[in-house]
């Protein structure tokens, strides 16, 4: 990943076998960000996680699933077939996710995201605060 793309508090996974075999493949939270690394502490270790450094070769994103949803506080709403929070709506398509911000159906506001980061920095970027997630 860029460093760019990221903010402190974004969920992550890990994927470095060789130097952190026993990480790979967990969630992560991004507590600092530098141009070539960032430091991170597991999510399911709190509030006894250890922060440490890694590389951002070995960061990937976390891809948005249904149970990131419901944990984020967004739940399924048959009427408008998507996941609705009291601001946002997000569609799964087949590939990906759809991002309506403010409940809205403007097609010009319209965003295809995938992963969870993208969700909790359009968050970020559109209401100035971060989602409180179980």
């Amino acid at each position: 990943m860029r460093a760019l793309e990221l903010r402190i508090g974004n969920l992550v996974l890990l994927n470095n076998p060789k130097y952190r075999p026993a990480e790979t493949g967990k969630v992560h939270v991004i507590d600092d960000i530098r141009p070539k690394d960032a430091v991170v502490f597991e999510l399911d270790k709190l509030p006894y996680s250890v922060c440490y450094g890694q590389f951002l070769e070995y960061i990937e994103p976390l891809p948005i699933t249904t149970d990131w949803l419901i944990r984020f506080g967004f739940e399924f709403v048959n009427e408008v077939g998507g996941w609705c929070n009291k601001n946002h709506i997000v569609y799964q398509l087949d590939v990906g996710w759809e991002f309506h911000p403010f409940c809205t159906n403007d097609k010009h506001l319209q965003l295809k995201i995938n992963y969870m980061h993208q969700l909790q920095n359009l968050e970020y970027v559109l209401r100035g605060e971060d989602f409180k997630f179980n």
